[in-house]
């Protein structure tokens, strides 16, 4: 090892007496141990600067086959962090010091930041909330729509060029029919869970993906709210060919890591 220092996250001071008794083990095997700076401190453990020094860690993390299990071991400190203390910030991957003297240093130029960060999510946890549709049963729920079967009637009835006629408009009305359907089951869906959650923000969207997708910074009591919340929302909205799903509990890697990297 070369003492490069890789911190996972910010916690608050009962972390050190925690890792010590837990011996958590980090990326690459190496134990995890806090770095204290005043009211919080640094989770960290030792990495290699062959692979985590600028340069290196730059190239590497191109690398789907070297970045995984280093980003799964990130990610299963936080997750450890947060069971054991309730209030973890967990950091971007990559944060890498020198000596503990900068870690400690970097801690405390944003410790009453850091504190107050902490404050806000703990008892919390992140989840993350998506809506998916079932292409055919919406589409059959569409088609079951009365305006929808009278034009899709009307068309198989008529002539060739009044029937070419209807038929556009039938393409046309179950298309603002579908996105009808979906703003309001995306709407029904936030009324659900914003009973629940504490804060709700709706993520970017990529085609052929969700049709919504939003995290829910959610009190660690209110989680079985929530998976009802979502079970109330799909009795009605599965029939329909829309289905909440539910992932969670994570540290607040949204709502925690507007800390960033330190």
């Amino acid at each position: 090892m070369s003492g490069l220092l890789y911190v996972y996250a910010v916690a608050g001071p009962g972390a050190v007496q925690w890792l010590e008794r837990h011996q958590l083990e980090g990326i690459g095997g190496a134990r995890v141990r806090g770095v204290t700076a005043d009211a919080v401190i640094g989770a960290v453990s030792e990495v290699p600067a062959a692979e985590f020094d600028q340069e290196p860690l730059d190239r590497n993390v191109a690398d789907a086959t070297w970045l995984g299990p280093r980003a799964a071991s990130h990610q299963e400190v936080n997750a450890r962090l947060l069971d054991g203390l309730g209030a973890v910030l967990p950091l971007a991957f990559g944060t890498i010091f020198r000596s503990e003297d900068r870690v400690r240093s970097a801690l405390r130029e944003r410790g009453p930041e850091l504190a107050t960060a902490l404050a806000a999510v703990a008892g919390r946890a992140e989840w993350v909330i998506t809506l998916d549709r079932d292409d055919r049963v919406a589409g059959e729920s569409l088609d079951a729509e009365p305006e929808l079967r009278e034009l899709r009637g009307a068309a198989g009835a008529s002539a060739p060029g009044r029937a070419y006629l209807l038929r556009t408009k039938l393409d046309n009305a179950r298309r603002d029919a579908r996105r009808r359907v979906e703003d309001d089951a995306r709407a029904a869906l936030r009324a659900a869970t914003e009973t629940v959650a504490e804060e709700l923000t709706d993520e970017p969207l990529v085609e052929g993906g969700p049709v919504a997708r939003a995290t829910a910074l959610v009190p660690r009591d209110h989680e079985g709210a929530l998976r009802r919340a979502t079970e109330g929302f799909n009795k009605v909205w599965s029939p329909r060919g829309y289905a909440a799903r539910v992932a969670g509990p994570w540290p607040a890697y949204r709502y925690g890591a507007k800390v960033g990297s330190l």
